[in-house]
């Protein structure tokens, strides 16, 4: 999916819908209502723990992260364009890919 204003903005509305509860609305990982025990990344910084590729990213999406899966998957939530929109989304947010 192309990285363009419409995909972002319908990114942008995704992830107020399915990640901001945990991830927090400005994407720092401060959410309010993330798991106990559990530090959710900031989407927004420099370095991703969980993979940096636009690929590694929708793959945490999709699947969830683990290894205790504190984050659940979106398969079968969210649409494989839903997930790419909301990577393009994030990228807007972050620092631009190399």
């Amino acid at each position: 999916v192309a990285a363009n204003a419409e995909s972002i903005s319908a990114g942008q509305a995704l992830y107020a819908k399915n990640c901001r509860f945990c991830h927090g609305p400005d994407a720092k990982g401060n959410g309010p209502m993330a798991p106990k025990d559990s530090h959710p990344s900031d989407l927004t910084d420099a370095k991703w723990d969980r993979g940096s590729t636009d690929g590694e990213i929708f793959m945490v999406i999709r699947d969830g992260a683990g290894p205790e899966m504190k984050m659940k998957g979106y398969k079968g939530r969210m649409t494989d364009t839903d997930i790419w929109n909301v990577v393009n989304y994030l990228r807007s947010l972050g620092p631009k890919k190399k």
